[in-house]
């Protein structure tokens, strides 16, 4: 599954269950939580969509800068 331009994805007609979402991909500049699973249930009879939120972190670095004359 690929997600929109806003970052959504919708899937539709689910079985009830439990049900894990993991991301395989963080976005260009964001860091991958590849161990992270995101659960969620789906009921019977559920007349509104499950929702997960991931929040990804920021990939940082650092520099070392040496002043030469």
């Amino acid at each position: 599954l690929k997600t929109d331009s806003n970052g959504h994805i919708t899937v539709n007609d689910l079985q009830p269950g439990d049900y894990y979402f993991v991301e395989t991909q963080a976005p260009a500049g964001y860091q991958l939580n590849k161990d992270q699973q995101y659960p969620f249930k789906i009921i019977f009879n559920q007349t509104t969509a499950a929702k997960v939120t991931v929040n990804d972190s920021e990939a940082t670095g650092s520099v070392v800068l040496t002043k030469t004359d």
